[in-house]
C-alpha cells in the first residue's frame, strides 16, 4: 500500500439493514479500512459491501439474542491477512495485518462490555513486538480528558500521560 490510508472506526449500535448506508458513506469518504464494534449481527446474516473484504466476529447469547459484535472491512485493494482470533477475557478483538510502504502494521477493532473489568495486560498484548499497531473501539470508558462528567476506573486506566498514549499509537507517525 503506497500513499495515505484512511482508516474510520464508528460504534454501529447494528449493522443488520445498514448496508447501503455503509457502502455510501465508506465511497463518500474514500476509506480503505472500517473499523466496527456494536455489530449485533448473527452468524446467518449477510453482509456484503462491493469491493470490501468483510471480516467478522458475532456474538449470540446463549438465549438467541444478538450483542456486541465486531467488524473489520478492508478495501480489495489493501494488501492484508486477518489477525487469527484471540479470546480475551476482558474485551472482543478482531485485527487485520497490512504492508504500508513496505512496512507491517496491526489494526484492531475491539470492545469491553460495559460494567466489567479491563486487563491492562492484556490489552497491551495488542501491542507485543515492535509492529506499529492502531486500536480503534468502544472500551466503554469515561475520563474528563474525552470530555465526559465523570471518571471510571477503566478511564483511570487508559487516561493520557500514562501508558495508554504510547501504546494506541505505537509506532504511528501521524494519528488526525
Amino acid at each position: 500500500m503506497e500513499g495515505k490510508l484512511k482508516i474510520i472506526y464508528w460504534n454501529a449500535s447494528t449493522l443488520r439493514g445498514k448496508a447501503r448506508r455503509v457502502n455510501a458513506f465508506l465511497q463518500d469518504h474514500r476509506a480503505d479500512i472500517l473499523l466496527v464494534s456494536e455489530t449485533h449481527l448473527r452468524p446467518s446474516d449477510i453482509f456484503k459491501i462491493p469491493n470490501y473484504h468483510i471480516y467478522r466476529k458475532d456474538e449470540v447469547s446463549p438465549s438467541g439474542q444478538v450483542y456486541r459484535g465486531l467488524a473489520v472491512l478492508v478495501q480489495r485493494r489493501v494488501i492484508h491477512q486477518l489477525i487469527p482470533v484471540t479470546e480475551y477475557g476482558t474485551f472482543q478483538a478482531l485485527g487485520i495485518l497490512i504492508n504500508v510502504a513496505g512496512k507491517i502494521m496491526r489494526i484492531h477493532s475491539i470492545y469491553r462490555p460495559p460494567g466489567t473489568s479491563l486487563d491492562k495486560m492484556e490489552l497491551r498484548s495488542l501491542f507485543d513486538g515492535n509492529i506499529p499497531t492502531i486500536v480503534a473501539g468502544d472500551l466503554n470508558s469515561k475520563h474528563t480528558a474525552w470530555h465526559s462528567s465523570k471518571i471510571c476506573t477503566t478511564g483511570r486506566i487508559l487516561s493520557p500521560g500514562r501508558w495508554f498514549q504510547f501504546a494506541f499509537y505505537r509506532g504511528v507517525d501521524r494519528v488526525a
